[in-house]
């Protein structure tokens, strides 16, 4: 019993960490990184 708690337990993080992922990926391709480094470069004058 206690292994399929565990099994059940891996499956829940490996999802967690699947649906993070996609989620990263998601914004990272939503962000223009011209503006990015645009902004970078003006935090770093100040």
């Amino acid at each position: 019993m206690d292994r399929c708690k565990e099994e059940k337990m891996g499956i829940m993080t490996r999802f967690m960490r699947l649906c993070k992922a996609d989620i990263h990926g998601v914004m990272d391709q939503l962000e223009d990184k011209g503006l990015l480094l645009k902004q970078y470069m003006r935090d770093m004058e100040e």
